[in-house]
């Protein structure tokens, strides 16, 4: 497995997870360009989903469903061990860019996932997003909390730079009229991002907290979110506060 990248690609995960952009770019760069010289078509496929991950998170989302579209290569010659990892970033893209039908048709692939699989997880988040955006804001919270609530169990992981599953689950408290549990997921996803250290996490933390707490403190939370993900390589993420600050 290590030959085909499946190493490297954690590595590249986890850099995208703590912010460094650039070197996990490099890296799955680096992987593609071995790909190519060894001729492995698995490897090659695999390098580009990773790369399109940090190319998500900065914004690059044209580049990175191009990367995503090289993945689709295994699949159709019969390796699908990777569409619901792939079909799940598609789909948090779409979203992105607004296309809520793309986003469900990528998906459709994810349907036969095991349940205790990590990938299950991480489609079910996606799910989650999509939900939301689709005015669907209790099947969101549903499919968020259970999401985050498999890989702590699972898996031992609660991490906001990886699956932020605590901001879409207290942005649906939110739209359902719950304000005293959105407030409180709010403040806990904010408590993790502020452990984590990570800009990208925090940021968005407080865009959720300034989304779903008193009128009279958006602002100034904004504010403090633009702060924190000025130097960010996330682009998205600081497109994201810069559009709710001018917005309040």
């Amino acid at each position: 497995a290590a030959s085909y990248g499946v190493l490297t690609g954690i590595l590249v995960q986890a850099l995208a997870s703590v912010d460094e952009l650039e070197f996990a770019e490099q890296l799955a760069d680096d992987a593609l360009h071995a790909a190519r010289r060894s001729g492995s078509l698995l490897s090659y496929t695999m390098a580009s989903y990773h790369r399109a991950i940090p190319r998500y998170h900065r914004g690059a989302l044209q580049d990175a469903l191009a990367d995503l579209d090289q993945t689709m290569i295994a699949s159709r010659e019969g390796w699908t061990a990777g569409d619901a990892w792939g079909g799940a970033l598609r789909a948090h893209i779409q979203i992105e860019l607004g296309d809520h039908g793309a986003a469900e048709a990528a998906l459709a692939s994810s349907v036969d996932v095991p349940a205790d699989w990590m990938e299950a997880s991480i489609v079910q988040f996606a799910r989650a997003r999509l939900a939301l955006a689709d005015g669907r804001p209790e099947q969101a919270l549903s499919d968020a909390l259970a999401a985050g609530g498999q890989l702590e169990q699972g898996f031992g992981i609660d991490h906001p730079g990886f699956v932020p599953w605590r901001w879409t689950a207290s942005l649906a408290a939110h739209a359902l009229g719950d304000a005293t549990r959105a407030q409180a997921l709010a403040r806990s996803g904010l408590e993790r991002a502020q452990w984590s250290g990570i800009p990208r996490a925090t940021g968005m933390a407080l865009r959720t907290l300034a989304a779903t707490g008193p009128d009279d403190r958006r602002i100034e939370l904004l504010a403090e979110a633009v702060g924190v993900l000025r130097s960010s390589p996330s682009v998205l993420a600081y497109g994201h506060v810069l559009f709710d600050l001018g917005a309040a």
